[in-house]
């Protein structure tokens, strides 16, 4: 694996005025700021075309939807279908935040250097281990550990980004049952990945 540059996206809920995100090349620093989700999009083709691999952070956004199998409620006595553990649906933020991801990964997968060979991965290990090239990541920041840093929320995840390093036990990819994973299905939609399995796989998160 080439040198890894870290960015990290603070979805604020799906609100653009609290979209906010950052760039971290090493620990300690963060270079670049903004909220404007073209001027990342550009951030990240530049430097993957130059060769670094890319950690990209997700905060403020619901990475999966816990999913069972078996009749709906209702009593439909259809087999195997799938239903949502909750009967609630995500609120209007979360479907803009996920639009947003959905629209961030397609910039990324049509401006991104084809020849260079993305290898998008949601485990922490892979990438690491150089296998990959292009990690999606979550984290879940506390509003403690962000007033307590002085940081915005995703710069408060890109310093434990770096706090972690290789350390792959340290993040935690816990579900309580199976998933359907939204940054998964952003990067097979975008044309990033053509492995199914990503539908299924939970982002490793960082907690601070």
């Amino acid at each position: 694996m080439g040198l890894a540059i870290v960015w990290v996206i603070d979805f604020g809920c799906g609100q653009p005025e609290m979209r906010n995100w950052c760039r971290s090349p090493s620990a300690g620093i963060i270079d670049q700021t903004g909220g404007d989700l073209a001027k990342l999009v550009v951030s990240l083709t530049d430097a993957l075309s130059a060769g670094f691999s890319a950690a990209i952070g997700l905060v403020g956004l619901q990475t999966v939807l816990p999913v069972v199998a078996g009749p709906e409620l209702s009593g439909s006595s259809l087999p195997g279908r799938c239903r949502p553990a909750a009967r609630r649906g995500p609120d209007g933020g979360q479907v803009a935040a996920w639009t947003d991801l959905l629209w961030l990964m397609a910039q990324l997968g049509r401006q991104a250097d084809r020849g260079r060979g993305l290898i998008p991965t949601l485990h922490w290990q892979d990438f690491w281990a150089g296998t990959a090239n292009l990690l999606v990541w979550q984290g879940a920041v506390g509003s403690r550990a962000r007033k307590a840093a002085g940081l915005t929320s995703c710069e408060t995840a890109a310093m434990a980004f770096w706090q972690l390093g290789r350390n792959e036990r340290a993040a935690d990819r816990r579900t309580g049952g199976q998933v359907f994973s939204w940054p998964g299905a952003a990067l097979v939609w975008a044309g990033l990945s053509d492995d199914p399995d990503l539908l299924t796989v939970a982002c490793e998160t960082i907690r601070c």
